[in-house]
């Protein structure tokens, strides 16, 4: 490509040049040419020749052919994507019905005040723990719990009236309920330390809101099986 421009270039520069020369024949004036003889002086015009130059015009240089543009690639279709599957709604779990407490296995006898007695369709005592002691074993622990039932005697020696001591050191009070086949014995009004009477449930409730009974209580696997009054002089 850059021979041919120059090519173009140097024959461009030929028909200036050509053209140049052209013009400055035109614009030369004629001259005469004098001829000296013996019959005298001839005066010869000199004739000048024009040149007349023709241009021939370059060729025209062929464009190159225009590339032609690759075809735009079709984009694929894009696929549709799958519905999504509506998830079954969750089924609301029945509330599980929360069991009742079992009832601890104590399996025990002790001695106590029953200070209440709630009778229904469940009956149930309220029982406040205690510790009876006698003798001389009932001075000691009464002495080391700075009771006044100790009394001296005329020989200044410490003793209890009735000989029994009974300690309460622990305020915490229980609630059991009574079998159905719990046997309940009261002492009669008029009776002494043998005489044991069996009672219903209502009448221990009933003596029991009168006041407080002594009484040894024996639980089976959590329930009061046996209900027995303390005799107390």
């Amino acid at each position: 490509m850059r021979e041919k421009s120059w090519t173009c270039y140097a024959y461009v520069a030929i028909l200036l040049l050509a053209a140049l020369s052209s013009l400055a024949a035109c614009d030369r004036p004629t001259e005469a040419t004098t001829t000296t003889s013996k019959t005298g002086t001839t005066v010869t015009p000199t004739t000048t020749v024009t040149a007349t130059v023709t241009l021939t015009p370059l060729p025209t240089a062929t464009p190159e052919p225009t590339a032609t543009p690759a075809p735009t690639a079709t984009p694929a279709p894009t696929a549709t994507p799958a519905p999504t599957a509506t998830p079954e709604p969750t089924a609301t779990p029945v509330p599980t019905a929360t069991p009742e407490p079992t009832p601890t296995a104590v399996e025990e006898t002790r001695l106590g005040f029953v200070v209440h007695v709630q009778t229904g369709d469940t009956v149930q005592i309220v029982v406040d723990y205690v510790a009876m002691f006698t003798g001389d074993e009932a001075i000691e622990k009464a002495l080391e719990d700075g009771s006044d039932v100790v009394e001296m005697d005329e020989d200044d020696h410490p003793y209890i009236p009735n000989d029994y001591y009974i300690r309460n050191n622990n305020p915490a009070l229980r609630t059991f309920t009574l079998a159905d086949d719990c046997e309940v014995f009261m002492i009669p009004e008029l009776g002494g330390p043998e005489a044991d009477q069996m009672v219903s449930f209502e009448e221990l409730a009933s003596a029991v809101d009168e006041r407080e009974r002594l009484m040894t209580v024996e639980v089976f696997q959590g329930l009061v099986v046996y209900l027995d009054e303390f005799y107390l002089p």
